[in-house]
């Protein structure tokens, strides 16, 4: 063969292979690119993801404690003090419509807990609510049979509230460290 004939062919394969070598590199450029950027969009949707929950833990949270400090404290401290009996109906009427109002309130922030919370917390807002449900319904049979409600089940739904929110709060918390 010839020298310049081989010449010729070694400098087509060096293009070739130098051609080859950038296509490469430019590919492997190419998914490292396409990688950051993913990993850039993952860490963004999560912090999104982490806002929201914050967001409907906060309202939960604030919801509920205005209820456990405002009538539904209201309930509790007059079941420690006085107790129900002789309470004037339209006394206990207003208190039982406070109550009413409030747990339609935390309700609406407990349904947005259950779209966005792990299992673990709208399990215990799930109970929470259910305390506050049946402390009114307590309250409705002492407005209607003073004589047959179980005036002591106040006192224990009342507990039982607050330790599912404390519970619920701890979750919160726990769940926007992960």
């Amino acid at each position: 063969m010839d020298a310049a004939l081989a010449g010729l062919v070694g400098a087509l394969g060096g293009g070739v292979i130098g051609a080859a070598g950038a296509w490469g590199a430019a590919l492997i450029a190419f998914r490292a690119a396409r990688y950051q950027a993913d990993t850039q969009a993952k860490s963004s949707h999560e912090q999104w993801l982490r806002q929201v929950r914050r967001d409907v833990y906060v309202a939960f949270l604030i919801k509920a404690r205005r209820a456990l400090d405002g009538p539904f404290q209201e309930a509790l401290d007059r079941d420690q003090t006085i107790g129900f009996v002789g309470i004037e109906s339209g006394e206990l009427g207003t208190l039982i419509a406070q109550c009413s109002a409030a747990y339609d309130e935390i309700e609406e922030a407990e349904a947005a807990m259950a779209l966005e919370a792990p299992p673990e917390l709208v399990r215990t807002a799930r109970n929470f609510m259910e305390a506050l449900y049946l402390l009114v319904h307590e309250l409705r049979l002492i407005e209607l049979s003073p004589g047959n409600a179980d005036i002591a089940q106040v006192g224990a739904y009342s507990s039982r509230a607050f330790e599912c929110f404390k519970e619920a709060m701890a979750i919160c918390r726990a769940s926007l460290q992960d």
